[in-house]
């Protein structure tokens, strides 16, 4: 077994970063699938995946992980897109300008009042 990384260490910084990227990852999917109304943004049916319109070759981290820049979409619409079938990155891009626009809520007031609900 590999030995416990002392606190403070440069690999137990490195954990503890990731552990907080994830849950604001999950956090921001949680947001933008409320805020669409749990809705496919391309379709109507009901969406299952909090898709990041913009990937990793866009290189700007931030903007990638708001909730500006991902879109609520069902697994027929999310397959259809990274198959490269029938739903193109243009496509995506103007369903998220008419997502976001059509959002209630920002997503600081969601996560106060998120985190309200869990405190009790």
């Amino acid at each position: 077994m590999f030995p416990k990384p002392r606190k403070g260490s440069g690999v137990e910084q490195k954990r503890q970063k990731k552990r907080g990227f994830d849950e604001y990852r999950a956090l921001v999917n949680r947001f933008v699938l409320a805020a669409d109304l749990y809705i496919c943004q391309h379709c109507g049916r009901p969406a299952a995946h909090a898709h990041h319109v913009f990937g990793r070759g866009r290189n700007v981290l931030s903007w990638r992980e708001s909730p500006e820049s991902r879109l609520s979409l069902c697994n027929v619409c999310h397959d259809a897109y990274h198959a490269r079938g029938t739903l193109s990155r243009e496509e995506l891009i103007e369903d998220l300008k008419t997502a976001v626009s059509k959002r209630r809520i920002d997503f600081e007031e969601w996560c106060l009042r998120y985190e309200a609900s869990i405190l009790g």
